[in-house]
């Protein structure tokens, strides 16, 4: 895979005046989290769905407990 790919890939990192290095799976994973979780806190926030619901939800597609139980 040429280095271009890598660089879009998220593989390789390049540093002004230090060169380039091989990324972290488990930080490109981790910056992708937090991308995700803002993105989700964001859409929360226009539903009006309070936090404790919000996190809920996080849990459940998460597998740690059962999901809410929607109600009209």
């Amino acid at each position: 895979m040429p280095t271009g790919n890598w660089r879009r890939a998220g593989l390789i990192e390049t540093r002004r005046a230090a060169g380039s290095f091989v990324c972290a799976a488990g930080e490109n994973a981790r910056a992708r989290a937090h991308r995700a979780a803002a993105d989700y806190a964001v859409a929360i926030a226009r539903t009006g769905i309070d936090t404790d619901e919000a996190l809920r939800i996080v849990k459940a597609a998460l597998g740690l407990h059962t999901a809410p139980t929607l109600t009209n």
